[in-house]
């Protein structure tokens, strides 16, 4: 039997990777998170910064925001530029540009498209 004092051979300082937890611990773009695209609002796995969707995810709507040029979220009717953070679940506290501070899915201004009730419904792929 191992002696209680015995060191563990795992190297000091190593980090465990966080890539494969699901939630918003990754990026936004990562196509393992559950994170909502700003464009069609859909979950599934494609490359939520070159969206170009002119429908949102399930077709019920017409997608209100697209990318253009610099891969920018504009609005599509006027090209106005929206706030990327106020996309995400922790939103974004600025009031230096609140005109920008609307949902790309909805027009909403009370949340962005991580809450928006458009938005692709979280699957689990994990059974019981």
């Amino acid at each position: 039997s191992a002696s209680p004092t015995k060191k563990s051979s795992a190297p000091r300082n190593t980090r465990v990777s966080t890539s494969n937890r699901s939630g918003f611990q990754g990026s936004a773009h990562s196509t393992r998170s559950p994170a909502v695209c700003t464009v069609c609002l859909g979950r599934n796995s494609h490359s939520f910064i070159e969206c170009t969707a002119e429908r949102l995810w399930d077709s019920a709507f017409p997608a209100v925001a697209t990318r253009r040029n610099n891969k920018q979220l504009l609005l599509r009717s006027s090209d106005k530029p929206l706030c990327v953070d106020w996309q995400h679940v922790g939103s974004c506290s600025s009031s230096s540009h609140n005109e920008r501070h609307v949902c790309s899915g909805c027009l909403a201004t009370t949340h962005g498209a991580q809450n928006c009730p458009r938005a692709q419904a979280i699957t689990s792929n994990h059974t019981v």
